[in-house]
C-alpha cells in the first residue's frame, strides 16, 4: 500500500474523517486515493486496505457488459474541472455501477450517484486534496424509474380507455344513426302504405257510391265494377310486395335451373322494356340446380329489369349473365353481404345512368324511391331483397353515376334433384256438391266467401271462430268435405282448429287462408303439407280454383 502524504491529516483527524456519516473520498490531485469514509467502503462493497494508494479509476472502472456507461468519462471531466478552477463541481446524478467483490458473486451492480467534488488548497493557494462527497440516490432513482414505468402504463391504461370510449361513443352514434333510419324507414313504410291504400280505398268506395246512387247512368255499372276489381287487385299486389319485404310470403320452393327460369321469362322482358334496349344473355351451360320459388325469382329479374328500363329512358343494353360461383372468404371480403359457400349466380347489369353512394345505401328501403311517384311505389327492390332473404340467398349491388350498375342475385346451389313433374289433376267442370265448414272471424269477408261458395253449389256451413267451428265439425249429422279457416282467429288458432277436425273427421281435406301467416300454417316459409293455403286478398276465380284443386286431389 503506498504511503498517505506527509500533511494528511494526523491519526486523530483521519480517525475523525473515516468515521463520519457520508460518504467520502479523499484523493491527490493525481487522482490517488489516500483516504475514505467507512460509509464509502460500506456503500461501495470495497476494503480501505484494498484502495489507499490506487487510482480512483483503477478501483471503480466502467461496467464492461453496459455500452451506454460513461461514469468514468464524466467523472474525470468534473475533477479536471476542479484541478484547473479550484473550485467544486457538483455533477448530476451518475449512473456508476459497482463491482462486486468474489464472495459477493462477482460482476456489477447498477448504482446512481449524486457527486460534488470540492477542492483542498494550502495556505498559499496550492491544491493538495480533492474531496469526493457522493449520496447514493439508487433507490430513489429505481423508484422514480418505478413511477414513470407505472406511468407509461397508466398512460397506455388510459390511452386504451380513450380509444373503447371513442369506439364505443362512435357506437352509439352509429346505433342512434341505424334507429333514426330505421325510424325513417318506418314511417316512410307506413306513409307509403297509408298513401297507397287511402287512394285505392277511394277508388273502392267511390265506385261502390256511384252504383248505389239512383242518378248512376247503368251503362257504367261494368266499367264502375271493373275500377272496383282492378283497384283490389292493386291493393293485393301491395299487401304481396309488403308481405315479401316482411319476409312472410308463403314460399312453394322447387329445385330448378336458374337459366330455365331465365329463358321462360326473357320473351316477356323484351317486350317489357321497349326495343330501344338491347338484352343480351349469357347463360352458363353448367350452371348447378338451386331451390328457390319459380314465380317469386321470375318477380325478382322482372324488377331489377324494370329499375334498368328506367334507368336508361334513351336505350341502352340490359345484361342477364349466370354462373356457379364458390365463394371463398376473399370473394366474401368484395362482397361483404355474401357469406361462404356454393351459389348460382344471376348477374343483371345495365348501361344507364347509375346511382350515387347515398342512393345505394337507401335503394333497399320500402318506400324509397328516385322516381316520381306515378311511375313507382318504391315496393319494387324491396320486395327483391325480402324474397332473396326468405329463399336463404342475397343480393349485392354496384353502381356509379353514370356507368350503370350491376346486381348479383346469389343463391345457395343444391345437391338435391328436381321432382319429377306430377300428372295434372283433373279439376270437375261443374258445380259443387260438397259439404263445406268456412270459419273466418271478419264478418263481411265470410259473408262474400260464403256467397261465392254457395253461388258454386255447395253446402256450406260458416263459423265466426274456431270453437263454434269444431262445435260444428263435430256435430253435423252429414260428412264435411272440406274446411276453410283463417289462420288467425281468436282463441284456438286455424292451424290447431285444423287438427282438431281431422281427429273428428278423418277425412275432411283443408284450405287455409290467410293475409298473414306468422309461421302458424308455414314452416321457415314452406308450405305444410297437411293443407292447401289461399292468400287474402283472394278473387272469386281464385277461390274456386283451390276449392276444386284440393277437393279433386287424390
Amino acid at each position: 500500500m503506498s504511503a498517505t502524504p506527509q500533511n494528511f491529516p494526523s491519526p486523530d483527524y483521519q480517525a475523525l474523517f473515516e468515521s463520519a456519516p457520508g460518504l467520502y473520498l479523499v484523493l491527490t490531485p493525481s487522482l490517488t486515493i489516500v483516504g475514505a469514509s467507512d460509509a464509502y467502503l460500506h456503500a461501495t462493497m470495497t476494503k480501505r486496505e484494498q484502495i489507499l494508494g490506487r487510482g480512483i479509476f483503477d478501483v471503480f472502472p466502467d461496467n464492461p457488459d453496459d455500452p451506454h456507461a460513461d461514469g468514468v468519462r464524466n467523472l474525470r471531466a468534473s475533477l479536471n474541472r476542479v484541478l484547473r478552477d479550484r473550485t467544486s463541481d457538483a455533477m448530476p446524478v451518475q449512473k456508476y455501477d459497482i463491482r462486486r467483490p468474489a464472495s459477493e458473486g462477482g460482476g456489477f451492480e447498477e448504482r446512481f450517484w449524486s457527486p460534488v467534488n470540492s477542492p483542498v488548497c494550502g495556505k498559499n493557494g496550492e491544491l493538495l486534496y480533492i474531496i469526493h462527497c457522493v449520496e447514493d440516490v439508487t433507490e430513489f432513482v429505481r423508484l422514480r424509474q418505478l413511477g414513470n414505468e407505472q406511468q407509461k402504463i397508466a398512460d397506455a391504461l388510459q390511452m386504451k380507455a380513450d380509444r373503447m370510449e371513442a369506439q364505443v361513443f362512435a357506437q352509439e352514434k352509429q346505433l342512434e344513426e341505424a334507429n333514426r333510419r330505421r325510424l325513417e324507414s318506418i314511417g316512410r313504410l307506413a306513409g307509403g302504405v297509408a298513401h297507397d291504400f287511402n287512394n285505392l280505398l277511394g277508388v273502392i268506395l267511390g265506385c261502390a257510391q256511384l252504383l248505389e246512387d239512383e242518378r248512376s247512368d247503368p251503362e257504367n255499372t261494368g266499367r264502375l265494377l271493373g275500377q272496383i276489381k282492378q283497384a283490389t287487385e292493386n291493393a293485393a299486389s301491395l299487401t304481396r310486395q309488403l308481405l315479401a319485404y316482411s319476409l312472410q310470403q308463403v314460399l312453394e320452393p322447387q329445385v330448378l335451373d336458374l337459366n330455365s327460369v331465365v329463358q321462360k321469362i326473357e320473351p316477356l322482358l323484351r317486350r317489357l322494356i321497349g326495343e330501344h334496349i338491347q338484352i343480351h344473355a349469357k347463360l352458363d351451360p353448367q350452371i348447378g340446380l338451386t331451390k328457390a320459388d319459380p314465380g317469386q325469382l321470375e318477380q325478382v329479374i322482372m324488377n331489377l329489369a324494370i329499375n334498368a328500363r328506367d334507368a336508361m329512358p334513351n336505350g341502352g343494353k340490359l345484361f342477364l349473365e349466370t354462373s356457379n360461383i364458390d365463394a371463398d372468404e376473399a370473394y366474401v371480403r368484395q362482397h361483404a353481404t355474401v357469406t361462404p359457400g356454393p351459389y348460382v349466380m344471376l348477374s343483371v347489369s345495365d348501361t344507364g345512368s347509375g346511382m350515387e353512394s347515398a342512393t345505394l345505401e337507401r335503394i333497399f328501403e320500402p318506400f324509397f324511391t328516385t322516381k316520381d311517384r306515378h311511375r313507382g311505389t318504391g315496393l319494387g327492390l324491396a320486395t327483391v331483397y325480402g324474397i332473396l332473404k326468405q329463399s336463404g340467398g342475397y343480393v349485392w349491388v354496384y353502381s356509379e353515376l353514370g356507368m350503370g350498375t350491376v346486381f348479383k342475385i346469389y343463391l345457395p346451389r343444391t345437391a338435391e334433384s328436381p321432382a319429377a313433374s306430377a300428372p295434372a289433376t283433373e279439376t270437375s267442370a261443374g258445380r259443387g256438391t260438397e259439404t263445406v265448414l268456412l270459419v273466418e272471424d271478419q264478418t263481411l269477408l265470410r259473408k262474400v266467401v260464403v256467397s261465392m261458395l254457395e253461388n258454386e253449389g255447395y253446402r256450406v256451413l260458416s263459423a265466426e271462430d274456431s270453437e263454434r267451428g269444431l262445435e260444428l265439425a263435430r256435430a253435423h249429422d252429414g260428412g264435411i268435405d272440406l274446411l276453410i279457416t283463417d289462420v288467425i282467429l281468436p282463441g284456438m288458432n286455424g292451424r290447431v282448429l285444423a287438427e282438431q277436425v281431422k281427429l273428428a273427421r278423418p277425412g275432411t281435406k283443408v284450405l287455409f287462408v290467410s293475409g298473414y301467416t306468422e309461421n302458424i300454417v308455414t314452416h321457415h316459409g314452406q308450405l305444410d303439407v297437411g293443407g292447401g293455403f289461399l292468400q287474402k286478398p283472394f278473387s272469386y276465380e281464385a277461390l274456386r280454383q283451390k276449392v276444386r284443386e284440393i277437393l279433386d286431389h287424390a
